[in-house]
């Protein structure tokens, strides 16, 4: 993955989170939903380019 697209991946959930206040949801389904994205987020933050970089230095 290159760094464009690492950033655009997150960016794009990012949007999500800040998007949530304009989803019909309970206050049950919105907890689900962001910490659905932020699982993701964490997942793919490990294939980070920059973060491959320094663990090969």
């Amino acid at each position: 993955m290159t760094e464009k697209e690492y950033r655009s991946i997150q960016s794009s959930m990012d949007h999500l989170i800040e998007n949530l206040k304009f989803k019909n949801f309970t206050e049950r389904e919105q907890h689900a939903y962001k910490s659905g994205i932020l699982a993701c987020k964490s997942a793919v933050s490990k294939c980070n380019p920059e973060r491959r970089d320094e663990n090969e230095k």
